[in-house]
């Protein structure tokens, strides 16, 4: 996440399958605030990055207004987030541990 919107890597763009919108919440999950993630047709669109339509780019949500929503849950700008599947659909961004 940077201050103009959330990018997510070419593997979750493939574990979502083609979806073309997400909607994102704000949970917990181990003491951590965590994003939430469930594609589906009510969400934010997502975008590809880099060139249209190439398998292997990412996705991107730009919206300012959802960063700064982010930021007011404890959600921080910067770092890196590791992405897990859930059982009852959709995604979970776990911060990553940092490494030193």
């Amino acid at each position: 996440m940077n201050k103009s919107g959330l990018y997510f890597s070419a593997d979750f763009r493939a574990a979502c399958g083609g979806v073309e919108r997400a909607m994102i919440d704000v949970g917990e999950y181990q003491g951590q605030r965590v994003l939430l993630i469930r594609p589906g047709d009510g969400g934010l669109k997502l975008s590809t990055t880099g060139p249209h339509n190439q398998p292997r780019g990412g996705l991107v949500i730009t919206s300012r207004k959802l960063v700064a929503w982010l930021i007011e849950q404890g959600i921080t700008l910067g770092g890196m987030y590791e992405i897990v599947k859930l059982k009852s659909g959709g995604f979970m961004a776990v911060p990553m541990e940092e490494t030193k």
